[in-house]
């Protein structure tokens, strides 16, 4: 993301509160809201192109292609908009690492978009 895209998903969640989503990457669900499993798709089909390379966002491990992805982690504004947030735990994390260690991930990674945020 860059900085004057951060800087926009800053502005507009800043208004509107943000709505965050952890989910498999191919999760039916992901339909009912087109944005987020057209972000989905997107994040994981450029992971093996990806400059910087993605990683993990509690191991580092980088993801290479989707078969690395366990879960995604999904942040939109609750306005309307065309903002999505996105970051990925790998396979490995998902099955092995405890919903604590996933969770406070969850939440750094949400600080680094929103350092003033609160979240729980």
């Amino acid at each position: 993301m860059s900085r004057h895209d951060r800087r926009r998903f800053r502005h507009q969640v800043s208004g509107a509160g943000l709505l965050t989503y952890l989910v498999s990457p191919t999760d039916p669900r992901l339909g009912d809201v087109p944005l987020l499993g057209r972000a989905a798709r997107w994040w994981t089909y450029c992971l093996p192109n990806a400059l910087p390379p993605r990683s993990c966002m509690l191991c580092k491990r980088s993801l290479r292609c989707e078969q690395d992805v366990g879960l995604v982690l999904l942040s939109m504004p609750a306005a309307p908009t065309t903002c999505v947030a996105y970051v990925g735990l790998c396979l490995d994390c998902y099955r092995d690492a405890d919903w604590v260690r996933i969770e406070a991930a969850c939440i750094a990674a949400l600080q680094e978009v929103l350092p003033a945020g609160k979240f729980s």
